[in-house]
């Protein structure tokens, strides 16, 4: 889903892939996969800003910044 939505993005058709990025958060948060939910978090933001939301696209990305912190490697957060 991530990947249909991140397509939708470069290909500069946020709009199309912002369903597919709502859909894989939806399921990382009911599966209690929080590294997913932070990727598909990120999507959403990078989705939102491509579509010139850029207030949800901040929110979106702070929240990303916030599920990286919790994670053990510190990765996501470079990422």
């Amino acid at each position: 889903l991530l990947d249909a939505a991140m397509i939708c993005q470069n290909s500069g058709d946020a709009l199309t892939g912002m369903p597919y990025a709502e859909t894989a958060l939806q399921l990382a948060r009911q599966w209690d996969d929080e590294p997913s939910a932070g990727e598909a978090t990120t999507a959403l933001g990078l989705l939102a800003y491509t579509a010139g939301d850029t207030e949800r696209a901040l929110r979106l990305l702070e929240e990303c910044l916030t599920v990286a912190a919790r994670m053990p490697n510190g990765k996501q957060i470079a990422w």
